[in-house]
């Protein structure tokens, strides 16, 4: 029987302060609340419907609610945060699996706490994609640039040498997206170098997270988001892409 039986019947007012009261506690912080929440069909649309809770805990856990501002009138704060961490946990998955099945050996640095991560957007005026974001928590890409790349030889960039090496990144037109997707995707931010054989390109990510291959010819569309991407170096189909667009980009001559 759940601990958190006889309670289905409590005012709102007295949920949010237990909720406030579970999440206060450093040790246990969020796993009573999920434990609260799915109890009872009851608990569970009161606990979801706290959209300044999980709001704040988007803050907390995200750096800032983030797309929260234009989503909330859609979705709830519950709706935000279980849906971003949803994603962010199939990235980690994915990544970890990726670098377990690697044949080299991979030195990818630890990655980056929420006030450096902030610190980095504001000082150079931009805001990561949030796959991005969640990317660089966790790794803070290659140390060592001699060893095979994961992305099927392309390396992952550091935070840092992302950052400078947007400044002068000029993509060019995007192409290949599948039927209903922006070819006006905004401000791509590179995360990879190029893969081997198409050294002037990078691996990019929009704000919706689409992943593109870039040089100053092209933008190619490769994966709707980073976690697709991630599986398809996975399989070897990333190379297939590859080869598409260096098709593409290269002259016909005679």
């Amino acid at each position: 029987m759940s601990t958190f039986t006889g309670l289905s019947d409590q005012p709102p007012d007295v949920i949010l302060v237990l909720v406030l009261h579970l999440a206060s506690d450093p040790d246990r912080r969020l796993r009573d609340v999920i434990n609260l929440a799915f109890a009872s069909k009851s608990l569970l649309s009161s606990v979801t419907g706290l959209d300044v809770f999980w709001t704040n805990w988007s803050r907390t856990v995200f750096g800032r609610p983030r797309e929260t501002e234009t989503v909330l009138p859609l979705w709830s704060g519950w709706s935000y945060f279980s849906g971003r961490m949803r994603r962010r946990f199939h990235l980690c998955r994915a990544m970890h699996a990726l670098l377990f099945r690697h044949p080299a050996p991979t030195y990818l640095m630890s990655g980056h706490d929420i006030p450096t991560l902030l610190a980095a957007e504001a000082g150079h005026g931009v805001e990561l994609p949030e796959c991005l974001w969640d990317l660089w928590r966790v790794y803070d890409g290659h140390s060592n640039k001699s060893s095979r790349g994961i992305f099927q030889g392309a390396h992952m960039l550091r935070l840092q040498e992302a950052l400078e090496r947007l400044s002068s990144h000029r993509p060019g037109p995007c192409m290949g997206g599948p039927p209903g997707t922006d070819m006006e995707p905004g401000p791509l931010m590179p995360f990879t170098t190029g893969p081997p054989y198409y050294p002037c390109g990078f691996y990019t990510a929009d704000p919706q997270g689409r992943v593109w291959l870039t040089s100053s010819k092209v933008s190619w569309y490769v994966a709707d988001t980073l976690t697709e991407m991630v599986r398809l170096a996975m399989t070897g189909e990333l190379a297939e892409k590859r080869g598409i667009v260096l098709a593409a980009s290269t002259p016909v001559t005679g």
